[in-house]
């Protein structure tokens, strides 16, 4: 049984269904969006060395 909300949307915007390709999905971002996932993956992961160069980037970027 699928609800109204799911019902809207396609297979394909389902990050968890067969047809959903994560990176043309990825790829599809701007720069300063995907610097930010980045930053927040590398802090919720406790990357600290990573983070820096990546904190860097992301205020020239932003």
């Amino acid at each position: 049984m699928t609800s109204p909300t799911q019902a809207q949307h396609s297979e394909r915007s389902n990050p968890m269904g067969p047809d959903f390709n994560h990176a043309n999905e990825f790829n599809s971002l701007d720069l300063t969006t995907r610097s930010l996932i980045t930053v927040a993956m590398l802090t919720a992961l406790g990357k600290q060395h990573e983070l820096k160069g990546h904190v860097r980037g992301a205020l020239t970027t932003a």
